[in-house]
């Protein structure tokens, strides 16, 4: 229901109400889409009336919007994820012969102390490559945080006396943040992992080395979940591998919703066990709104449909 105005790279999104459309109308005319890194810093936005809503709270900032009296939290379950990945075409972390490495690397994640640290009850750890929330979900009981474990398996991956990696994160607080915690873990079993904070892009073309890191998506379907396994999608993972493509290929041919849950299962315990990634956390939608905002309806995913909104004036 809205049209393009203009953009500003990294700063701004502007659209306007398009009256010629089909569906029911917006309500509201006009809308801005700032671009604001920090968390912190999109909640001061709408407590200083310079926005309405701001998305992608974080839980360190839930207080701040408690306490205040002209703010609104909500808070739903969302479909937003987090996982570790592996450059699987990576000649120390990725293959057959490096999978001790990968799975020592996954061990060594308190998953659960990090998830609480970060994100209190607004996140729930993920204990399977697809979320429980995925209608073809599986969860596993191996890979648990286990740092003797890890310790045996890095030295049987032939790193007793650990080894250095290379690891990519996104230039923002919340990811910098898990990386830091995944790397002071890491650093338990005698593995330094040194972080880059940059886009993907920009890193390879400085010609970066890309062995691991941290990476989010969402679950809204099983198929854009995994998408990021598929050889064609490249980035982080670099999967490079036609059994798993056919695999997914298959999966989204099959129409009888047994055989595709068990096809779907088949690739998650093909990526589980081939350690590809290691999933961290599932974490909760968090909005802020001002007081003066009506009719937000809120949803998993954080683009929810402001066509609803109405924003009254003082």
């Amino acid at each position: 229901p809205y049209k393009f105005v203009s953009w500003v790279s990294g700063s701004e999104l502007r659209l306007e109400r398009f009256d010629d459309y089909f569906g029911e109308k917006a309500k509201t005319k006009n809308l801005v889409y700032k671009i604001i890194s920090e968390s912190a810093g999109r909640v001061i936005e709408v407590e200083t009336g310079a926005a309405d809503i701001a998305y992608s709270i974080l839980p360190s900032d839930v207080d701040t919007v408690l306490d205040a009296d002209d703010l609104k939290l909500i808070s739903t379950p969302g479909y937003s994820y987090y996982t570790i990945t592996f450059n699987m075409q990576d000649e120390v972390v990725g293959g057959d012969k490096n999978l001790k490495l990968r799975e020592a690397l996954a061990y060594a994640i308190d998953k659960e102390t990090l998830t609480e640290a970060l994100y209190g009850d607004t996140a729930s750890p993920m204990y399977g490559v697809l979320p429980i929330k995925n209608v073809y979900s599986k969860e596993y009981s191996d890979k648990r945080y286990d740092v003797e474990k890890a310790k045996q398996l890095l030295a049987e991956a032939g790193y007793p006396n650990g080894l250095t990696v290379e690891y990519l994160c996104q230039p923002v607080q919340e990811m910098i943040s898990i990386s830091e915690a995944v790397q002071n873990m890491w650093k338990q079993i005698g593995v330094t992992a040194v972080i880059t904070t940059s886009e993907t892009a920009p890193y390879l073309a400085q010609g970066g080395k890309l062995q691991t890191g941290v990476r989010t998506g969402n679950m809204a379907s099983a198929d854009n979940t995994l998408v990021i396994y598929d050889s064609v999608f490249k980035d982080k993972i670099n999967s490079n591998d036609d059994y798993l493509d056919k695999m997914m290929y298959e999966a989204k041919q099959t129409y009888d919703e047994k055989s595709r849950e068990a096809k779907y299962h088949e690739i998650s315990d093909y990526i589980w066990n081939n350690t590809i990634s290691f999933p961290l956390f599932v974490k909760d939608t968090l909005v802020v709104l001002s007081e003066n905002v009506d009719g937000f309806v809120p949803h998993p995913l954080i683009e929810s449909g402001v066509k609803s909104v109405v924003v009254y004036e003082d």
